[in-house]
């Protein structure tokens, strides 16, 4: 039986229609659309945005995802940088060249099974969160601009326009609506409402250039990498509006530290001392949290690239937060932020198709 790709449209946009249930009970946190799997049609459909794919029927979201990132960035440009001789390279590429080795040594170890679940490498879940997170902003409603394409095509602003894609995901996901800032000179990422809360902010993002890193050149030295954390918070303060609410996401881009306790975390102690000599810490002082519109800081330390097998800790994620004054946000805003920041990597697959998988004998067991 035939279907109409009309009418395919139609139910996958029915189905998007659906999952309204979640904005309208506050459930943000890795919230997920519909998928059909349309076994009469023999391929499946995902809806994104105001666009519907019409996918092979195995196909897991993961592989969606890679597919995904590959048509945002130009599939005909992403195979010419696969090609290119290891180093030379975008690092897109390397990661994705990296991914599929890890399949193709599954495929030799396991063939009769068309579906597998395969162990990432840090770079592999680098590779999947960033591809995620455009999936969760174009199935947000809002556009990926060309530029921000261009920005991570471009292995000179690729760090940056990473994390600012990183914090834009982090949002919607938290629960925010938002809308990117098109001025030029100096300016903020986006300006998100809560669909829950009502808060709205203006969003910051920095992120600490390391050399040797995420295509910046030199040789990585864990002893010689600064933090610059107070820099980065003159230079958020002094690139926001002072009528709404500043919200500061800064990546520290430094090899994950375990499971120890904050205090023994070098990182942590070299930052607590620069915002207390800043005087960030401090009430009533000039540059004190709290004497403006800065509503909240959040640190992260997203940085599986730094590690070639994946580890299996929680996020490093630290946050600050005013209450009391015009600007604060509501604490269910700073806990959904949070919550979506601690969470930040992890790309569930869909229990529905793990269950058809395994149903039909395409795996053994799940993802």
């Amino acid at each position: 039986m035939e279907i109409p790709d009309h009418k395919l449209q139609e139910l996958a946009l029915e189905a998007m229609w659906k999952n309204n249930f979640f904005d309208k009970h506050g459930l943000y946190v890795g919230r997920q659309p519909i998928t059909t799997l349309q076994t009469v049609w023999k391929s499946r459909v995902r809806g994104v945005g105001n666009r519907v794919y019409r996918r092979p029927p195995n196909e897991t979201f993961h592989q969606f995802l890679g597919f995904y990132l590959s048509e945002t960035l130009g599939h005909e440009w992403l195979a010419q940088e696969m090609q290119k001789p290891v180093g030379q390279g975008h690092l897109v590429a390397t990661w994705v060249n990296e991914t599929h080795e890890l399949m193709n040594a599954q495929s030799e170890q396991m063939p009769e099974l068309p579906v597998k679940s395969v162990l990432m490498s840090g770079n592999s879940k680098a590779l999947h969160s960033l591809a995620y997170d455009l999936y969760s902003i174009r199935l947000s409603g809002e556009k990926i601009l060309p530029t921000m394409v261009n920005r991570i095509k471009n292995i000179d602003q690729f760090q940056g326009a990473r994390y600012e894609v990183a914090v834009a995901a982090i949002a919607i996901r938290a629960g925010f609506n938002i809308n990117w800032i098109k001025e030029k000179g100096a300016h903020c990422e986006f300006v998100g409402q809560h669909r829950t809360t009502g808060d709205k902010a203006v969003f910051e993002t920095k992120s600490h250039h390391r050399e040797g890193v995420l295509g910046i050149k030199g040789e990585f030295n864990s002893e010689n990498a600064k933090i610059k954390i107070t820099d980065h918070v003159r230079e958020a303060r002094s690139q926001s509006k002072k009528d709404i609410p500043l919200i500061v996401f800064d990546d520290l881009n430094l090899p994950i530290t375990g499971p120890a306790p904050l205090s023994e975390k070098r990182w942590f102690n070299d930052m607590d001392r620069q915002l207390r000599t800043y005087g960030f810490l401090e009430p009533g002082t000039k540059n004190s949290f709290g004497n403006d519109n800065m509503a909240m800081l959040c640190v992260t330390n997203f940085s599986w690239h730094h590690h070639k097998e994946h580890l299996d800790l929680p996020n490093e994620v630290l946050t600050y937060f005013q209450q009391g004054s015009p600007y604060s946000l509501k604490l269910e805003t700073i806990q959904h932020l949070e919550g979506a920041a601690k969470q930040y990597g992890f790309v569930t697959p869909y229990l529905e198709e793990i269950e058809e998988a395994v149903k039909a004998g395409l795996v053994t067991h799940s993802l």
